[in-house]
């Protein structure tokens, strides 16, 4: 920990760099250069150019993640962490500490050395927290109608620009900057556990030029569990999860004060796991803040084995208390497919598969998709029972068990079959009898096909169908009807 009383640092000035340079390999999230760092603020909000991101590093406002170099640098707060020998660069660990400016900020640029162009500043996707903060409290917040005061514009800058200098050279100021920084941080070091949690996937970077094969991916799987337990873990529960709850709290303010549909932020958490990473916006700069949230929430819930409410529950407002799992079965949208599944529903959202319709051969399913398709229907899947309905080799009990998944995924189940198949229809009864079907069956008198075609009307269709698909139908005895098959060659 620093021994800078001002400072209320979180966790060590080393980190994450030097767990970064030590494992760079298993981090998921790419690393970010200032231009591109940037940019991904630009376009989530904020109002960051690449210059400025040097600039706030300089001024040690902004914690760097790695730092590289082509030549060794000797700055006492720039730790060196070793080098990349394919590229001859010099890695280092961004440790300085913000001082206490005794002059105003207001000409803190102006006392800047020039860059060194040298030095290439690398950031992790989630120092954007730290630039949102940021933003925050350099825009003043006047209202544009001031301008059509005498005056009244300039004097309520001059105002604001007062309290925030006599703010910048207070130790508040430099215990907001490090708090900023440190939240990041935490966010940012337990990323390589938890991404898969979050994102359903992990990613292998690359093996110095050969595969990555099994081998590889199982190796990286272990030092990423190390890493966890022996690095990861330990710093959170020396941290306490009161203050970790604090934390999960202020990014989920940040969150919604930058987007407040706290609702919307949870559909998309629910959908194709690049959408937080690819909305831009301010909607898209919540996402980021949410993520980092959640990061930290599970992260929280691992290291001491406890459940806290997901952060749609938390931030600004009052949410009460197991009102997801009155709503939609389950507090855990984001664990839980059921309370998903609800929670899509409930706002007519959900466009996966809401009814199966079982049926007993290849006419009456090709019958019903073309119905459903005709009428724009979706949401529906057939499935040709094809004789699994019948008891023999087992193949009941297997359609019996899909009826009751069906029923576990909340989808309704539609049997057609014809009512003279004695065979087909049996298991179906006793699915019913045991409330082994949410939905119904339906019991035809007579075979679709002849219910609606004649003989030689069918047998038609058949010959037709033959030509179509080049069968030669004097060698061939698949189609199963011989009398169909006799009329197609003497029509040929």
């Amino acid at each position: 920990m620093s021994d800078n009383p001002t400072s209320a640092a979180l966790l060590d000035r080393a980190l994450p760099g030097s767990w970064i340079t030590k494992h760079q390999r298993i981090w998921q999230m790419d690393f970010l250069d200032a231009n591109k760092l940037a940019d991904l603020s630009r376009a989530r909000g904020l109002s960051f150019f690449e210059e400025n991101i040097t600039e706030l590093w300089q001024l040690g406002l902004l914690k760097a993640d790695i730092i590289t170099s082509n030549k060794m640098h000797k700055e006492p707060d720039l730790i060196y962490r070793g080098s990349q020998s394919q590229t001859e660069y010099f890695i280092y660990s961004d440790e300085r500490e913000l001082p206490r400016r005794i002059e105003e900020w207001g000409n803190a640029k102006e006392s800047l050395e020039a860059f060194d162009k040298n030095l290439k500043l690398v950031f992790h996707p989630f120092r954007y927290y730290v630039l949102y903060q940021l933003d925050k409290l350099l825009r003043f917040g006047v209202s544009p109608m001031q301008v059509f005061y005498q005056n009244g514009y300039n004097l309520i800058n001059s105002l604001l620009l007062n309290t925030l200098n006599t703010f910048f050279s207070s130790d508040n100021f430099i215990a907001s900057i490090n708090r900023w920084n440190d939240i990041a941080s935490l966010a940012i070091i337990a990323e390589p556990y938890i991404y898969k949690e979050v994102f359903q996937l992990i990613k292998f970077r690359h093996n110095h030029g050969r595969a990555i094969d099994e081998q590889y991916m199982t190796k990286t799987r272990q030092v990423v569990d190390r890493y966890w337990t022996q690095d990861v873990q330990i710093l959170y529960q020396s941290i306490g999860t009161s203050v970790l709850e604090s934390i999960h709290q202020e990014l989920c303010v940040a969150t919604q004060m930058l987007d407040p549909n706290r609702w919307i932020h949870t559909l998309l958490c629910l959908g194709k796991s690049q959408l937080r990473v690819e909305l831009e916006g301010n909607l898209g700069g919540a996402l980021v803040l949410r993520t980092m949230a959640e990061m930290i929430r599970r992260a929280t819930e691992k290291a001491f084995v406890v459940t806290l409410r997901e952060e749609d529950e938390v931030g600004l407002g009052w949410v009460p208390e197991n009102i997801k799992e009155r709503l939609y079965g389950s507090n855990r949208l984001l664990d839980d497919n059921d309370a998903a599944e609800a929670f899509l529903r409930r706002y007519d959202l959900h466009y996966g598969l809401h009814m199966r319709f079982y049926t007993e051969g290849d006419t009456e399913q090709a019958a019903f998709d073309y119905a459903f398709k005709a009428l724009g229907i979706r949401g529906i899947e057939i499935i040709n029972l094809g004789g699994v309905v019948a008891q023999k080799r087992g193949k009941g009990v297997a359609f019996r068990d899909s009826l009751l998944s069906d029923i576990n995924l909340h989808v309704f189940s539609i049997v057609v079959i014809d009512r003279e198949r004695s065979d087909f229809f049996n298991p179906v009864k006793k699915s019913a009898a045991d409330n082994e079907i949410c939905g119904g069956f339906f019991l035809a008198e007579i075979d679709f096909e002849f219910a609606n075609f004649t003989s030689s009307e069918l047998e038609e269709i058949i010959c037709e169908i033959a030509k179509d698909k080049d069968h030669d139908l004097a060698k061939q005895d698949r189609l199963g009807l011989y009398k169909a098959r006799r009329s197609c060659l003497a029509r040929s």
